[in-house]
């Protein structure tokens, strides 16, 4: 089920506006209004617990979507909502939504009109909720270490996610890497796990995954796979993330556009990439 989406972006055209040095300054002034519209219940409550649990960066308030239509343009607010996106550009042909936490800030005439801390993919059409759920408490945690890497570097604030974000794959070095099997686009050979990844890549189970996230467990770096699981995969993206399990860190952030070249899920040239990383040792 989806969400209430506030907007249907068209991911392909969309544009950002990238909050200022005053608003990035004024963000922990404000009241963060986490927008819950009663449409799903699991994924609703599974953010709220988490937010409440986890969010130290301003004051919370949990609101309908009625109040943040009424209160869009209060500057002394900022928003936490879901949004959906598609990167169909052709509205008669079938679309993928995938839904975003989006954080904003508050004082525009328009939901478009908002400077964009952060649009976090979170799920997609076909994908199951479980994995959303999982990893609710890390999203909130990649959420409030992004805006702190911003006050310290305003600069920041214009960065992609994936370039925001790669250079922290260094961080794969003396650890452990935890992929889901159905997540990689290739069958990785025992020979290659000795050689290419140190023995310190493990290809295993969703339920692998789950146990890791659940146990915090250390030094263990799990692997994260946006993309839909039904229907045609033309025009369809892939995003994949590396997320520390203990710490919450966003070790990595790419998207690609699925073709007849790149799969859905972690490419060979990503795992390569990674695996320089593995076999070092500080």
């Amino acid at each position: 089920m989806l969400l209430w989406l506030p907007v249907a972006m068209n991911l392909s055209a969309q544009e950002r506006i990238t909050p200022t040095s005053e608003q990035i300054e004024r963000f922990p002034r404000t009241t963060l209004n986490v927008v819950l519209p009663n449409e799903n219940i699991l994924l609703e409550s599974a953010l709220k617990e988490a937010m409440e649990n986890k969010w130290k960066i301003t004051p919370l308030k949990f609101i309908d979507k009625a109040e943040f239509e009424a209160n869009i343009g209060d500057a002394n607010r900022s928003f936490l909502l879901f949004a959906g996106g598609s990167f169909q550009e052709n509205p008669e042909e079938k679309s993928f939504v995938y839904t975003f936490l989006n954080l904003l800030m508050g004082g525009g005439e328009s939901l478009n009109k908002l400077p964009e801390f952060l649009l976090l993919p979170v799920s997609c059409d076909g994908q199951s909720i479980d994995k959303s759920l999982l990893f609710m408490d890390a999203f909130v945690d990649i959420m409030q270490r992004h805006i702190r890497s911003i006050q310290k570097n305003p600069k920041l604030a214009k960065q992609r996610l994936d370039a925001f974000y790669n250079k922290n794959i260094e961080r794969l070095t003396d650890r452990y890497l935890l992929l889901e099997k159905d997540d990689i686009t290739y069958t990785v050979t025992d020979e290659e796990k000795a050689l290419l990844f140190n023995g310190r890549l493990s290809v295993v189970e969703d339920s692998d995954i789950e146990k890791a996230v659940t146990a915090k467990a250390k030094n263990q770096i799990v692997g994260l796979t946006l993309y839909p699981r039904v229907g045609s995969p033309k025009d369809t993206w892939c995003y994949n993330l590396l997320i520390a399990a203990d710490t919450h860190e966003l070790i990595y952030f790419k998207q690609h556009k699925v073709n007849r070249k790149k799969g859905q899920g972690f490419l060979k040239e990503e795992l390569k990439r990674f695996g320089i990383y593995l076999r070092k040792s500080k």
